[in-house]
């Protein structure tokens, strides 16, 4: 376990505890446990996929959604940054961004 993976000790202290209600999904009870889970899988595919590691940064455009939070603690887990993007920017101000 990375030293920083918050959520990977959470899972391990309190794998049971409710951590999220996925309002979006019919009020869906998610543990620490199946978090860190999904937030593993989220890693091990950014990863295989796309070769992240310690210190890349990767840029999200996203509303508030469970997926999001497994993007932003799984980037942890590989050490990688979040760079978010404003939603609410126009696909012209975000061009300018990339």
């Amino acid at each position: 376990m990375i030293a920083g993976d918050w959520l990977g000790r959470r899972s391990t202290l309190t794998p049971d505890k409710a951590a999220l209600i996925d309002t979006l999904n019919g009020n869906r009870e998610i543990t620490y446990r199946a978090w860190n889970l999904s937030a593993n899988q989220t890693a091990n595919y950014f990863h295989h996929r796309f070769e992240i590691n310690k210190g890349d940064r990767v840029a999200v455009l996203a509303k508030n959604c469970v997926a999001y939070l497994d993007t932003w603690f799984g980037l942890g887990k590989l050490g990688g940054i979040l760079q978010n993007l404003n939603w609410r920017l126009s696909a012209r101000e975000l061009i300018g961004l990339v």
